[in-house]
């Protein structure tokens, strides 16, 4: 597997779980200084730190973006941390135009998959696709 790929996978991943641990905590966290300490990255994890602080500081928008586009018998409060955290990821890479948006849809769908394995992933391509 070409090593580009897997760092985008790990970076995926890392930002998902830090997500996750945000939302679990219902917000309460200072998620800037969750990166630096709790997940304390290596030297050569300042791409990760710099996209998860980007990602952090758009973090509010994000979530109004996924809000934005549920359908009218969705609330934010009802979809699991988990799904919270893939859609932000999401969104975000979606909107800067960081990876492709079929890929980042699959990538989403097979990471639902994996973190729960009983979520309807139907949900996620359709929020994912209304982004533009």
């Amino acid at each position: 597997m070409d090593k580009s790929i897997t760092s985008l996978k790990k970076r995926r991943v890392l930002i998902i779980q830090i997500l996750y641990r945000h939302f679990l905590m219902e917000q309460k966290n200072n998620i800037k200084q969750e990166i630096v300490d709790g997940f304390q990255l290596e030297k050569n994890d300042q791409d990760i730190e710099e996209y998860s602080f980007n990602l952090i500081d758009q973090l509010e928008n994000l979530i109004k973006i996924c809000e934005d586009n549920l359908s009218d018998n969705w609330k934010w409060k009802r979809i699991p941390n988990i799904i919270k955290a893939i859609l932000v990821n999401g969104v975000y890479e979606i909107n800067n135009k960081i990876t492709p948006k079929s890929v980042i849809i699959n990538e989403s769908i097979n990471l639902s998959r994996s973190f729960l394995p009983s979520w309807d992933t139907s949900f996620i391509n359709a929020i994912l696709d209304k982004i533009q």
